[in-house]
């Protein structure tokens, strides 16, 4: 005899695939209202069940599958730099709470780039012959990302996404974009802890070209567009745990004008930007840490009146930061999701020719010295630059 809690599990599960084929389509009013929609696919947690959806990314029309299912990285390893990391952390911790009027200095760090050598020529004329599935180049932009070696080892998914809008004459929002002078970078990171942090981090991607398409994106009008987005994915499930299982990810917006440049956060991760030869990053991070004194990012979720006060952090919610660069001072400005911090592990040169690549919008050459070193970079990492 068929388990019923199985069945319904089947029929909940469906209904999840179904609503997620409705968002990818764009959502639209003709249908259910918000609450006949989350009275039918919402489901009581008295069992305890939550349903699971191993394949997201092809629901929701985004490719974000295991680069290299085969690839491993051993235990050793593994182990080693989770120690690493832990003391570094910790020594962090420490400093911030000896010396915290340093904190903001210590954010914010710098590269020399240097000239391209003969072989980073090349590399840059294969680039432009190459595109590989998760790498989108133009003229001017590079947006990249890579599963990172803990994901590997676990054998989950990349959590990070990064597009850009108005650069590639190829995009359907090339004309739109450009001739307003405002051009995008998008950096998203789900949170790591959470199960299906992918989940929301490929619903709003879908969910922001959407709108991009319909109206002019700005940081004036960037909180009421993503609130927008939100509303539309929490027809998918309102509930508090629901919501901090699929929808916290870090959110990094940079828009460009002639004169200059606005990055809007919300979350953790860094801004890279270019000054005086030299490509810097400064650091994000939230405002509030818990009781293990572990700085807590801010994401956006924080913010939905379905949460706001009912966390033990972030009781008022959280809003965008917005950090103005000008371009006579700044050439370049940029995002990346905080799995580019592990670079300070890398040598002088290595440090020197990531960034470099990076600079140079080499998306095949930064994929390869990450693989060199996927031993160190233990997250997921990518960057709109």
């Amino acid at each position: 005899m068929d388990n019923p809690k199985d069945k319904q599990k089947g029929i909940i599960i469906s209904k999840h695939m179904k609503l997620l084929e409705d968002i990818k389509c764009g959502l639209t009013n003709d249908g259910n209202s918000t609450e006949e929609l989350n009275n039918s696919i919402n489901v009581e947690d008295t069992q305890g069940e939550v349903a699971k959806l191993t394949d997201v990314s092809e629901i929701v029309s985004k490719s974000a599958q295991i680069d290299n299912p085969d690839e491993v990285i051993s235990d050793e390893v593994v182990s080693q730099n989770t120690n690493e990391i832990k003391a570094e952390s910790e020594e962090k911790e420490s400093q911030e709470a000896t010396n915290p009027e340093d904190t903001d200095s210590e954010n914010e760090k710098s590269v020399v780039i240097s000239e391209p050598t003969e072989a980073m020529m090349e590399e840059m004329m294969q680039d432009d012959a190459e595109t590989a599935s998760n790498i989108t180049t133009g003229r001017k932009v590079m947006a990249f990302w890579k599963r990172g070696g803990m994901h590997v080892q676990d054998r989950t998914r990349c959590q990070d996404t990064a597009f850009c809008i108005g650069y590639d004459e190829k995009d359907s929002l090339y004309s739109k974009y450009a001739e307003n002078h405002n051009k995008i970078k998008v950096v998203m990171d789900g949170c790591g802890s959470c199960e299906y942090s992918l989940l929301g981090v490929l619903m709003f991607e879908e969910e922001f070209k959407r709108k991009a398409s319909e109206i002019q994106i700005s940081p004036d009008n960037l909180e009421d567009v993503i609130k927008e987005i939100f509303q539309k994915m929490l027809r998918f499930g309102n509930s508090v745990n629901f919501i901090l299982d699929n929808f916290l990810f870090t959110i990094l917006i940079c828009f460009e004008y002639d004169d200059h440049f606005d990055v809007c956060t919300c979350g953790d991760g860094f801004i890279l930007f270019m000054r005086n030869g030299q490509l810097y990053f400064k650091e994000l991070e939230g405002s509030e840490k818990n009781e293990q004194g572990k700085v807590l990012p801010n994401y956006f979720a924080y913010d939905l009146e379905e949460v706001k006060g009912k966390l033990s952090n972030y009781k008022d919610g959280t809003e965008f930061e917005l950090y103005t660069f000008d371009k006579e001072t700044y050439s370049d400005v940029g995002v990346s999701s905080d799995g580019i911090r592990f670079f300070s592990r890398l040598n002088d040169e290595a440090k020197s020719e990531l960034f470099s690549m990076i600079y140079y919008r080499m998306p095949n050459g930064v994929e390869r010295l990450l693989n060199e070193h996927k031993g160190i970079f233990m997250d997921d990492f990518s960057v709109a630059f």
